[in-house]
């Protein structure tokens, strides 16, 4: 059993002021009171917030789950700018140790080498958004390697063609085993998948395969824009 847990705390001024949060470090450790008293040793957890100072503290109090910062990748402008753009979010999360990033899955649609950007700096690419109930968009993700993707659409975006594989095994970074899919996970929006970022290379005898899996991916490319616009 797999679980993305967002870790919910205020990021603007207005939403502070209205909520009155208690203290990062006393709410945090409330939090983690429970999971740890609850978890089951099979679990599968992910934290993910978008408070950055949030996501640093969880990392630094626990080293059993991986730790994934939320980002609008620049759709939303906030004072901080760590919340303000894909390579804001790479950076922040290489400074905090985190295990990757979860962005809204336009800005990496609309800049799909992103992608690898994220994995050059040895982090996950997760992705969510309403444009994850669009199947040329998510097939263009899944082209480009993003390792998994929120959606609520889960049946339709599992049409696309994901097929399980098994997972590595886990890294002492804390890393825990979880399921994947190939070349992306599709997960509900209460749950949670990691996959990798390594694709196998074509050999010689493979170029006319790879020609048409090209020509596909183009036409994923220009399908998923379509999706854009009509967004």
């Amino acid at each position: 059993l797999g679980f993305n847990l967002e870790l919910k705390y205020p990021v603007t001024e207005a939403d502070d002021a209205e909520l009155n949060p208690a203290e990062r470090n006393k709410w945090l450790d409330a939090v983690l009171d429970v999971v740890f008293s609850c978890a089951k040793p099979d679990f599968r957890i992910i934290f993910s917030s978008f408070d950055p100072d949030l996501c640093a503290m969880c990392r630094m109090k626990q080293p059993r789950y991986p730790v994934f910062f939320l980002t609008d990748g620049g759709e939303v402008q906030y004072t901080d700018a760590r919340m303000n753009s894909v390579m804001g979010a790479i950076d922040f999360a290489l400074s905090a140790r985190l295990h990757g990033i979860v962005s809204d899955a336009k800005p990496i649609v609309c800049n799909i080498d992103l992608v690898q950007t994220v994995h050059d700096a040895g982090l996950m690419l997760f992705t969510f958004g309403g444009l994850n109930n669009d199947e040329a968009a998510v097939e263009l993700q899944q082209t480009a390697g993003v390792d998994a993707i929120i959606t609520d659409a889960v049946y339709r975006v599992k049409r696309t063609g994901m097929t399980p594989r098994k997972a590595p095994p886990a890294s002492d970074t804390g890393l825990a085993p979880v399921a994947f899919g190939h070349p992306a996970n599709s997960i509900g929006d209460s749950s949670s998948a990691a996959g990798s970022s390594t694709r196998p290379a074509h050999a010689a005898a493979d170029e006319p395969r790879h020609s048409e899996s090209r020509s596909h991916e183009l036409q994923a490319v220009h399908d998923a824009k379509a999706a854009l616009r009509s967004c």
